[in-house]
């Protein structure tokens, strides 16, 4: 399995032939350019591999980026906590493959096993880590 970082929380995993994209944001990396990265960052959104899935784990700006999510295509498979803010967000955006995680329950995504693990917050809303397993490699992130 082969895992980059793209920046902050946004971490792009691949295995054979499966892409999933975690927490992204392809833009500004971080809360609208208020943060900088030294040395910069530079995204090449039109070179970004096609992921077969989006995992969201929890709705703060840093992990569910609005404008990532408005560029990114319709089609794509969105995982999300039950989360109701999330829900109408993706709904807004039409997201047309969208699926609510539950804790431990596995998610199969071609070669690529997720389990969303629950991540105990202070904000008192849905919120999960993620183990992803291709058969050789077990990650928890």
């Amino acid at each position: 399995m082969k895992i980059t970082l793209i920046g902050h929380a946004c971490l792009l995993f691949q295995c054979k032939d499966t892409t999933v994209l975690s927490d992204p944001c392809l833009f500004s990396l971080h809360f609208e350019e208020l943060n900088h990265y030294f040395p910069k960052v530079e995204i090449q959104r039109d070179r970004f591999p096609r992921p077969d899935a989006v995992y969201l784990s929890h709705r703060h700006q840093d992990h569910f980026d609005i404008r990532t999510l408005a560029y990114l295509p319709k089609d794509l498979k969105i995982l999300c906590p039950d989360d109701p803010i999330m829900i109408e967000c993706l709904k807004e955006l039409k997201c047309e493959d969208l699926a609510v995680v539950k804790d431990f329950e596995p998610i199969r995504v071609k070669n690529l096993n997720l389990i969303p693990t629950p991540s105990l917050n202070q904000d008192y809303y849905p919120e999960h880590g993620l183990i992803l397993q291709d058969g050789e490699t077990h990650i928890w992130n």
